[in-house]
């Protein structure tokens, strides 16, 4: 517990130590090159809290709804770190954004989506991507 919180820590305080005009976006590069397994599980997990965060001002019935919307149920972040990991396999995914992905992974676990229309979103994720990124 120590170490992760450790972690947590420095990797806090290495984001605050970076001027607001040279930070960016966490990519695949950052997540296939840099992060440990247990490093993706925090991160991971840490989407899924900044949500619950972030819905918290939001009353009952939409709260519920954009939980529903942004979280897989039955899933857990060792799932979404699974995914990602398959889907940045593929290097014309590295640029794309770690939690543009997620998203991405949380609509493929949903099951609500067709593989044709999974492949579309992805293809549109990559033309998204900056150019100064790819």
């Amino acid at each position: 517990m120590r170490k992760i919180a450790l972690m947590v820590v420095l990797t806090v305080a290495g984001l605050l130590a970076q001027g607001s005009e040279s930070f960016t976006t966490f990519t695949g590069r950052v997540w296939t090159k840099s992060m440990s397994l247990q490093q993706k599980l925090m991160f991971t997990e840490g989407i899924k809290e900044g949500m619950l965060i972030a819905t918290s001002y939001l009353d009952g019935n939409e709260r519920h709804r954009v939980l529903e919307e942004v979280q897989a149920k039955g899933f857990s972040p060792r799932d979404y770190v699974k995914e990602l990991d398959a889907l940045y396999l593929d290097r014309q995914n590295l640029p794309i954004p770690i939690t543009t992905a997620y998203m991405w992974v949380n609509l493929k676990l949903k099951g609500e989506v067709s593989k044709q229309e999974l492949e579309r979103k992805l293809l549109e994720l990559r033309k998204q991507v900056p150019k100064s990124q790819v």
